[in-house]
């Protein structure tokens, strides 16, 4: 598998830069265009290992984090302040698909990866027992990273995790 599919945007590292989450993980983004004296077309690579510095040169880096370190990093548990029995979550993150094309001869269907906090308080049985509260919409992506990247931007920027 490719190692793009399996660390975060680029676009969502930075944010989470942007963020203050601490530049910690096993895989970095090299924005630079010059690396170890290669040059490179899209002037962005991914480096492997926790001593990505080079002497003399001015790199910049951003934390490629991981699937696993970013569940590492996201809270199991949100309790929000209001609707007292329905203010918990829990974290929830799923496989699931996407239908392309809906020609039943031609079906061509995606998987995505859907990261939310489902309350975990229910409803007394009744009308409304079938409803799932969700604390926001669904952080959907192709990639299960940006997935959980886009949970965790999410949380950051509502104040509801430090």
């Amino acid at each position: 598998m490719n190692i793009e599919l399996q660390v975060c945007s680029l676009e969502l590292s930075k944010r989470l830069k942007e963020l203050g989450v601490k530049q910690d993980s096993l895989f970095y983004w090299d924005c630079n265009e010059e690396y170890y004296g290669h040059s490179s077309t899209n002037n962005n690579i991914i480096t492997y290992g926790k001593n990505v510095y080079i002497p003399n040169h001015n790199h910049i880096f951003y934390s490629a984090f991981t699937v696993a370190e970013l569940l590492d990093m996201l809270t199991p548990i949100v309790t929000i302040e209001n609707d007292t029995p329905f203010n918990s979550f829990r974290l929830r993150f799923e496989k699931s698909f996407h239908v392309t094309n809906p020609d039943p001869e031609n079906l061509e269907i995606k998987t995505i990866y859907i990261a939310n906090y489902r309350c975990d308080s229910t409803a007394v049985a009744g009308e409304d027992a079938w409803l799932e509260r969700t604390l926001t919409s669904n952080k959907v992506d192709e990639n299960p990273a940006n997935a959980l990247a886009k949970m965790l931007i999410y949380l950051l920027e509502s104040g509801l995790i430090k």
